[in-house]
């Protein structure tokens, strides 16, 4: 055993989550004695005695006051979705993270007590865990769950389309339905509300525009290569703006599980349509031809699915079809949008401290790239996104008489149809407006409108991020405790200057 694994049957090994990510960091090493004998296996002295090491201590970014009220807000948002008639909205993810990078606090839900592992976990506790009827509470929704951005992901889009020679400054329409080679895609509400600026597209969340602007950039991109799906196919511009912006890729977070989601290029295509067309478990079974946006998707793919469609291009942009992302991915995608540009790996440990209290290693997250965009379209599509939770935005309802002279909160509503024609409800968001510190997401499926559910979950997480609207502050200020937390030898802590209570 020992020789395999280099620990003994007593040691103690980080199993999950930030144990197991920094084991090698924590757990110390191991006391050994080493005993003469001889041939009848008796004791004859002790030839040498090493006493163990205490491991290192990992201070992490998690803020246990706002941690505790985002799981609060989490559950409370679930039951609100219930009682609306959500019956099947039993699952959700919230995520706070600074601009920089780190992760403040984040929720999954359901969730379970994790001294369930403390002592041996017996075969019923673990078939609660993994199992479908208790909603899988293992499964870390933030970092693990994939679900379709909706509207949310209109910030890529936008962004491609300026790149692909759209104007900011322009005017486009927004008709009730566009048509893309032949098929009609409906605007949320069959509403016709005319010319309008890329602006105030983001603030009203107009899907004909989006539909039109992938369609135009799908015609002008590698039109030969567009007709059938291959291993070699090359990625579309559009397709190229998502990963970039770090879309359907693992995040690199710093811990052992997380998803890459799914960004619906020509190759990736390909393999699910090879894996998938002719067991018609998806595409065949929830295909429409003249069903929702998605149900016509997947009628196509179950009888076209070796073509790149015009269509999917189109319903990608709008953050529905095959694209799936992370709480996290999502989270991580508006820090770089609030931040000017940098898209790092997420952290959640900050620093890894001696048993005799020094800084063994300051852990900061790494820089993955600046996105290929310019500054003057992100803060362009900043000020759009200032506008949604004021006035005629989509999430003015959700943030009616909220405080916006004390901290102004930007966000992006997404309200995205999955199979079975239940929605998932999306907010994104960051604050304040104008010097973003904080990104905060909700993602809660099987629910409602985004700007029904998500919405106000995410202004509850600000109220109690900035001590708003009677609530009490988690970082007092909107301020992070400055510095580390100095641990002693005998193991006391004195919190760092401007720790908040948490």
């Amino acid at each position: 055993h020992l020789p395999t694994t280099g620990f003994s049957g007593v040691d103690l090994v980080g199993q999950a989550g930030l144990e197991e990510q920094y084991n090698q960091a924590l757990q110390g090493t191991p006391g050994q004695q080493v005993l003469s004998v001889n041939s009848a296996g008796q004791q004859l002295g002790m030839i040498r005695n090493t006493a163990p090491a205490t491991g290192n201590d990992l201070v992490t970014s998690i803020n246990a006051r706002l941690q505790g009220d985002v799981q609060n807000v989490l559950a409370s948002t679930i039951r609100k979705a219930q009682l609306q008639g959500n019956a099947h909205a039993t699952t959700g993810a919230a995520i706070v993270m600074t601009t920089g990078g780190r992760v403040v606090a984040m929720a999954s839900a359901p969730s379970y007590n994790p001294s369930v592992w403390t002592g041996g976990i017996s075969q019923k506790q673990y078939r609660q865990l993994v199992g479908k009827a208790s909603g899988v509470p293992i499964l870390n929704r933030v970092t693990q769950g994939e679900y379709a951005p909706g509207s949310t992901f209109k910030i890529t889009s936008t962004a491609a389309a300026v790149k692909a020679g759209y104007s900011l400054s322009g005017t486009y329409n927004c008709p009730a339905s566009y048509n893309v080679a032949g098929r009609s895609f409906l605007n949320d509400g069959q509403k016709d509300l005319g010319q309008m600026s890329m602006h105030e597209a983001l603030v009203i969340s107009c899907d004909t525009v989006f539909y039109e602007l992938a369609y135009g950039i799908y015609q002008h991109d590698h039109t030969r290569d567009n007709v059938v799906v291959s291993p070699k196919a090359p990625m579309q511009e559009m397709q190229k703006m998502e990963v970039a912006w770090g879309f359907g890729r693992a995040p690199g977070i710093d811990l052992p599980e997380q998803g890459a989601g799914s960004i619906p290029t020509r190759e990736w295509l390909y393999y699910l349509w090879k894996g998938n067309a002719h067991t018609g478990q998806n595409w065949c079974k929830y295909g429409r031809a003249n069903g929702t946006y998605v149900q016509q998707i997947e009628y196509q793919d179950c009888h076209y699915g070796n073509v790149w469609e015009p269509g999917e291009a189109a319903i990608a942009a709008i953050g529905q079809g095959y694209v799936a992302v992370t709480p996290l991915q999502l989270a991580n995608a508006y820090v770089a949008l609030a931040n000017g540009g940098k898209l790092f790996s997420p952290r959640i440990g900050e620093a890894i401290i001696s048993p005799t209290g020094q800084v063994v290693q300051k852990i900061r997250p790494p820089l993955i790239r600046r996105l290929p965009v310019a500054g003057s379209t992100l803060a362009y599509i900043r000020d759009a996104l200032a506008g949604v939770t004021t006035g005629g935005g989509t999430a003015a309802g959700a943030f009616g008489g909220f405080p916006r002279s004390k901290v102004c909160v930007a966000g992006k509503t997404g309200t995205a149809e999955v199979f079975n024609s239940s929605v998932t409800s999306v907010f994104a968001s960051f604050a304040p407006c104008n010097n973003p510190k904080y990104v905060v997401v909700v993602m809660i499926p099987n629910s409602n409108y985004g700007a029904e559910v998500a919405a106000p979950a995410a202004r509850q997480i600000y109220d109690d991020i900035y001590g708003l609207e009677g609530h009490k502050a988690a970082l007092p200020g909107g301020n992070l405790p400055h510095g580390l937390p100095k641990i002693s030898s005998s193991g006391s802590i004195t919190a760092p200057a401007g720790f908040g209570g948490s």
